[in-house]
This record gives C-alpha cells, sequence and structure tokens, in this order.
C-alpha cells in the first residue's frame, strides 16, 4: 500500500502496488518535484494571528514550494506552523504581506524564526515531530571570497577584510555607551542614532555631538571646542548670525557697509557702528590710551589717532542747555557741501512764545508732524479735511462689490443717493428715488428717505408711495416693478470703503455718494 512520509510528501508505491496506475502516479510524483523547486504563494486570511500551511499528501501544493511568499492583510504578528511536523527540508519563505507586520515561522514546540515585513529567510525545518524546531539557516553565514549584495540586513557582528557596498548599510539605533558603529578595540566609541533624523557621536560612553536637520550641536551646554590653541581651523564662513560671549581675533573684517553692533542691557536696542557708503581710501581710528575727562570730545590728529579735548576750542562741538537766536534770526542746517542750507525762522510776530516738542521717534512713511495744542508733536496719518463724492455705477449683477479707494481719509460720515437704472419699456413709468447715509458697517447704516412715484397709463395722474427707514441697509429702487433693490457699507478702510449690491430684481441704477473725514 502506497504512503507519504518523505520531506516532498510523494507517493511512495509499494513492490506489486498500483497495478495499471504505476505510471499515472510516477508523472505525478515528478509534477510535485517540479513544483517542490519552485515558486509558490500562499495567503493568510485577512487579520489572522495564526495560520497552517500544511504540504498535501500526493497532490499539488503551494506550500511544498522551495520559495514560497506569504500574502494577506494583517494587524498583528502571524505565527505560521508548518506541517507536517515530521518533514525535514531548506525554505525561501519572504513576508509579503500587507499591514507592516512580522510573520513567525514554526513546525512543532521547538525554536521559531521571525521575519519582518517586506523581508526573506532561509530556513531549515528539523522535522523532529512534536518538539520540530523551525532555524535561521544564515545566522552564522560564513562568506569566503567575494560577495555582492544590494541590501544587507544583519541583527549580529558582521566581521571582514575587505568590504565594497553599491547598495544600502542598515545598522540598529544603538546608544552613548554602545554605539551602532564603533571600532572592535573601543566599543564605547563611534556614531549612533540617538532620535529620529539624528546622528550622534558618542566618545568613551558619553554623546558629545548630534548632527540633526541644520544644526551641528554639542549634547551638553558649553562642553565640547571647535578647534585648539594648537590645532586651529583655517578659513570659517557663516552665512546668518553668529553668536558667541567674546571674541578673540586678530581682525575682523565687516563687510559691504555692514554695522558693528552694540546692544543695550536688554539685547532689545543697539547702537551701531557703519562705514561710509564709499571710502577713498581705507583708514584707522587708534584709540586713546585712557579714558578722558567728562565733558572732553574725541578730536583726530588727522593721521587716525584719537585723543580726548577740551571742547572750548574754536570749531570743536559744543553742549548747550538752550540757544537763542534773536531777532527773527534763523539756525541753518547745512548740505555736505556747506554750500547750501535748510534753515528754521520764527515768524515776525508771535502773540504769545510757545515751545515744540519733537517725537520721541521716527514715524512712519506717509505720516506727518501733528500737534496736540500743547506744543507736543508726534507723528500721524495725514487725513483730508474735504467731503468726496463721486458716482458708482450698480450692475444688475447679485452680490457684486464696489471698492472706494484713494480718499486719503477714513471716512466718519457716508451719504448715499440713488436712482432708477434702465428705461421701462412696458407698464406704466416709475420713478424713484433714494437717500441714505451710513457711519459704519452693518446697524449704523440708515435709510432717511426712500420714495417711489407712479404715474398712469395717460401720465396725468401721480401717486406717491410711502417712505422706508431701515437700519440694516441703505436701500435704492428701481424703476421696473417699484420693488428696492439694495446694498450696504461692507468695509470702511483706512483711505475708502467698500459696497455690497443686492439686486433681487436684476435691474441697474446710479448710485452717488459724499465721503466726510
Amino acid at each position: 500500500m502506497a504512503t507519504f512520509v518523505n520531506n516532498l510528501r510523494l507517493k511512495e508505491i509499494t513492490t506489486g502496488d498500483e497495478s495499471g496506475t504505476w505510471g499515472s502516479s510516477t508523472n505525478t510524483n515528478l509534477e510535485l518535484i517540479g513544483e517542490a523547486l519552485g515558486y509558490g504563494t500562499e495567503a493568510i486570511t485577512t487579520n489572522a494571528d495564526t495560520h497552517a500551511s500544511t504540504v498535501a499528501d500526493g497532490s499539488t501544493d503551494e506550500a511544498r514550494a522551495m520559495y514560497i511568499k506569504y500574502t494577506g492583510t494583517l494587524d498583528s504578528t502571524c505565527t505560521i506552523t508548518i506541517g507536517p511536523d515530521t518533514m525535514k527540508r531548506v525554505q525561501f519563505i519572504e513576508n509579503a504581506t500587507s499591514g507592516s507586520q512580522s510573520i513567525i515561522i514554526k513546525q512543532g514546540s521547538g525554536a521559531t524564526v521571525t521575519i519582518a515585513n517586506g523581508a526573506m529567510k532561509v530556513v531549515y525545518l528539523d522535522g523532529a515531530g512534536t518538539g520540530a524546531a523551525v532555524v535561521d539557516a544564515l545566522v552564522d553565514l560564513d562568506l569566503t571570497g567575494t560577495t555582492t549584495a544590494v541590501n544587507v540586513t544583519a541583527s549580529g557582528t558582521i566581521t571582514t577584510a575587505n568590504v565594497t557596498i553599491s547598495g544600502i548599510v542598515s545598522a540598529a539605533d544603538g546608544t552613548a555607551g554602545a554605539p551602532s558603529i564603533t571600532n572592535t578595540g573601543d566599543t564605547d566609541t563611534g556614531i549612533f542614532f540617538s532620535d529620529a533624523n539624528t546622528i550622534a557621536f558618542t566618545v568613551g560612553g558619553t554623546s558629545q555631538i548630534t548632527l540633526a536637520d541644520g544644526a551641528l550641536a554639542p549634547v551638553s551646554n558649553n562642553d565640547v571646542d571647535l578647534g585648539t590653541s594648537s590645532l586651529e581651523f583655517k578659513d570659517g564662513y557663516f552665512d546668518g548670525t553668529v553668536n558667541a560671549d567674546a571674541v578673540v581675533s586678530g581682525q575682523v573684517n565687516i563687510e559691504a557697509e555692514g554695522d558693528l553692533r552694540l546692544e543695550d542691557a536688554s539685547g532689545g536696542q543697539y547702537v551701531a557702528l557703519q562705514a561710509p557708503s564709499t571710502v577713498s581710501s581705507s583708514y584707522v581710528f587708534t584709540l586713546p590710551d585712557a579714558d578722558g575727562s567728562s565733558g572732553q570730545v574725541l578730536k583726530t590728529d588727522g593721521s587716525g589717532n584719537l585723543g580726548f579735548v577740551s571742547i572750548n576750542t574754536p570749531g570743536a562741538a559744543a553742549s548747550f542747555t538752550q540757544v537763542d537766536i534773536t531777532a527773527e534770526g534763523d539756525l541753518r542746517l547745512q548740505d555736505a557741501t556747506g554750500g547750501e542750507y535748510v534753515a528754521l525762522e520764527a515768524p515776525a510776530t508771535i502773540s504769545s512764545s510757545y515751545t515744540l516738542e519733537l517725537p520721541a521717534a521716527d514715524g512712519s512713511s506717509g505720516q506727518a508732524l501733528v500737534t496736540n495744542g500743547s506744543g507736543v508733536l508726534s507723528f500721524a496719518a495725514a487725513s483730508g479735511t474735504t467731503p468726496v463724492s463721486d458716482i458708482i455705477a450698480i450692475s444688475a449683477v447679485d452680490g457684486a462689490t464696489y471698492s472706494v479707494s484713494g480718499l486719503s481719509f477714513q471716512p466718519s460720515l457716508i451719504v448715499f443717493q440713488a436712482f432708477g437704472g434702465a428705461t421701462v419699456t412696458t407698464g406704466y413709468p416709475y420713478f424713484a428715488s433714494s437717500h441714505g447715509f451710513a457711519t459704519g458697517t452693518g446697524s449704523n447704516q440708515k435709510v432717511v428717505s426712500s420714495r417711489v412715484m407712479d404715474k398712469d397709463s395717460s401720465g396725468s395722474s401721480v401717486t406717491e408711495y410711502g417712505v422706508v427707514t431701515n437700519t440694516a441697509y441703505c436701500y435704492w429702487i428701481n424703476n421696473y416693478d417699484g420693488s428696492m433693490n439694495f446694498g450696504s457699507v461692507t468695509a470702511i478702510a483706512s483711505d475708502g470703503f467698500t459696497v455690497t449690491a443686492v439686486t433681487t430684481y436684476g435691474t441697474t441704477a446710479t448710485l452717488m455718494y459724499t465721503a466726510y473725514p
């Protein structure tokens, strides 16, 4: 009687058995041998935690393949038991499942092999029955000669005399005490990966420097030197700000009319020294060897040597608590050449004396000096004083906006007058007008007058219809059927305003506005 006790689960025909069918059974065995030398795939039930992969006796089965790929979608690690547990063989097993989960290969109660998602391992099954084990065939792989690999993943130690790598070398994260890349004789000094997207360098088991996105930094503050007194770097180039508690240098070059900034105690403000935009020839200022006396000023000898001198010499700068320019004289501020000047002069007659106090800081572009009425000046936006009027042509587009700008002031009051739009070709003629004003948006808007006059078909009888008052919109009336279309001021800006129309009945209108400062 035939049995299936071999490693490939082929039919073993006994002597005298299979009369008339021996050839068919032999052909099936040959096909299964070919299947065993080939490639197969086996799907795991979705999200299964366990899976049985038992080779069928004497019939085709994907699990018999030498290279088997497991597919399916997993949400956790899945344990795959290969049977029968007496089968001894080598297999290439690939984890091609979805869900980024590992699979565990087992045969009996013995050792197992874990295969990460997307990885492949070569294993052998020892077929020891209920206690059968699965072994990673390449754990202790001895490669002699030349080995070429695109990707190599190792959980242990790779020792070799020469390595040429054309693919990717991956290493574990490691720690400061046990870096992932190190010297065999100095295992606590090397490179490890402390955080995501970060390379860390450790020396003697202590993390020293990290390299992250855009930053090379020491692990501990004020701990790592860049160069030494005897081993200096040559040139350094920085595009940005260099911060240092102290700088010791034989020379500092500040290029392209840059400035040397001396900040105040808070670091918020500074005093800067800057070269002129053009220097005919370079020169050096040499500071005095000692501080001068109170009230003295720095004076040059014409060769760049500075010294402190008193200000009682002609032409020297002077400080005064008050300067009186009498008899309508003027204060003259000369230009760079000294040929022309700007002068400040008092009026011919002043009813009473007054003082103008300058602002504490320069204003913004376009601002003007204004007084508070007590002589204190400040910078403020210039404002117009004359009302501005113009026409807005309202289209038949519902929700259209009309922006008015260039007033040079923020309106405090906008007065509208609206007139009917397109001429009516049928029906009774209408004449419509509306008056309204707005001091802001929303509830500040108000219609104070709105009326419709209707003539009969002969044109001899005139009927005037009501007055509308509303606090939400400024209305205007079309002359198609006497119904009201309307709009509102939707924004008031520093130099204008915006009107949004609601043309419910699809007519046009002419809107005249007058804006007041």
